[in-house]
């Protein structure tokens, strides 16, 4: 039986981690996630369907993905991932 590379192991990690993390973010985070991400929405697109500028959005999206990198960090961290 072959060994799964040390990666690939850890991405099953990453994953379960990040599912986590999403649930943790505020029903708005979620939701624009959700457009951006599922529904593979520019963010030109979901700026216009929520009324607000391309700035603001880029800036709100970079917080998201800040959070989820720093919640996915501290729960792969806590399971000796990291």
């Amino acid at each position: 039986q072959e060994q799964m590379p040390k990666k690939l192991e850890g991405m099953g990690e990453r994953k379960k981690a990040l599912k986590k993390c999403l649930a943790k973010l505020s029903e708005y985070d979620q939701r624009l996630v959700v457009m951006r991400y599922q529904n593979k929405l520019t963010i030109k697109k979901v700026a216009a369907l929520i009324g607000v500028s391309v700035h603001i959005m880029y800036r709100t999206m970079a917080r998201i993905h800040k959070s989820l990198r720093i919640c996915i960090r501290g729960m792969l961290a806590e399971g000796g991932m990291v």
